[in-house]
């Protein structure tokens, strides 16, 4: 009896967590203590328990899972774990939201060795680099399609209570959806992605955009993406984009602001005045050949002259004309 209260206090001394309280309180105990072995083998088989995925705390511990491999330089382990995971969880749209959510924060690259992928770095000299941006979006957005009428059935079956309750998660559910639709390249918004297969790996090592301005149709018209009528019926990921958005702001209104902010975001990305920074003045114009800065000057001293006369009357008017100007 005597031994069992001396641990009973060396355990409370060093500060260990009970087991027997959530799973996820109790890993991040660990975490904070440097135990990230300990909280990943804790949360794994609570992560793959189904009746777990609508747990308030799912995220959280995916989370803390995915943290604590990166810590333990086991990284070529998270795509097994997501896997599982997904699998485990199929029958919870909000656990697979999560999920969808990790996948766009994974390392995007890793090398293939013997025609098996290993994301990360791992020290490895050997076997062909590859980046996997694009193959990571795209499964994020399988994922989030497979359950999607799950979400919307939810939603729909008592969207006056959803919106009151839980509408928060619903919105995050389209919100993550949304933000998987976003291209790299403006253009690539007009293309439909197939959901049905995931592109190879990539060996490029270029990540950065092309051209900052927005695309245009056969008649030089800007190009914009409306709300269809659903999912299925949409043209485009922009089009799919656009329909995302508006399921945010129907499951919870008090987000309405933020899509439209994410709307104009968007416009000012593709036709802000940012844009002109990278557009060639100097090349000739095909339409009037002639070099296209002159077009672009004659329209900018236009504007500018105006100002500049003003400018010049105010310089030359006598002093008592701003009395009523100054400040005290």
């Amino acid at each position: 009896m005597y031994r069992l209260f001396l641990l009973s206090s060396l355990l409370l001394m060093l500060n260990v967590p009970s087991f027997a309280a959530e799973p996820v309180d109790a890993a991040k105990q660990l975490t904070e203590q440097g135990l990230h072995k300990d909280a990943y083998d804790l949360l794994r088989p609570w992560l793959l328990d189904a009746k777990n995925g609508n747990h308030a705390d799912f995220g959280k511990g995916l989370g803390i899972a995915v943290q604590a491999l990166q810590q333990l330089n086991r990284v070529g382990e998270l795509d097994e774990l997501l896997e599982s995971a997904a699998t485990a969880q199929k029958g919870s749209w909000r656990a697979i939201t999560s999920i969808a959510a990790e996948y766009r924060g994974l390392p995007n690259y890793g090398y293939i060795v013997d025609n098996q992928f290993e994301r990360g770095y791992g020290g490895r000299r050997s076997g062909q680099w590859v980046r996997t941006g694009e193959r990571d979006r795209l499964r994020a957005l399988q994922l989030l399609n497979e359950v999607m009428p799950l979400a919307l059935a939810e939603a729909a079956g008592g969207r006056r209570q959803a919106a009151a309750e839980g509408g928060g998660e619903v919105a995050r559910f389209f919100l993550v959806l949304a933000d998987g639709l976003m291209q790299r390249e403006w253009w690539q918004m007009q293309v439909l992605t197939d959901l049905t297969a995931l592109p190879d790996y990539t060996t490029d090592r270029y990540y950065g955009g092309g051209s900052s301005g927005a695309p245009v149709d056969t008649d030089g018209n800007p190009i914009f993406y409306y709300v269809p009528e659903s999912w299925e019926a949409a043209k485009s990921d922009g089009e799919r984009w656009r329909w995302a958005l508006e399921q945010v702001a129907n499951a919870d209104p008090d987000r309405q602001k933020e899509v439209w902010r994410k709307q104009a975001d968007f416009y000012r990305w593709q036709f802000g005045e940012q844009t002109l920074q990278e557009f060639d003045f100097f090349r000739r114009s095909p339409r009037i050949g002639i070099p296209s800065v002159w077009v672009f000057l004659s329209h900018f001293v236009r504007e500018i002259r105006p100002v500049i006369f003003h400018v010049r009357m105010f310089r030359e008017a006598p002093s008592h004309w701003f009395d009523d100007w100054r400040i005290e």
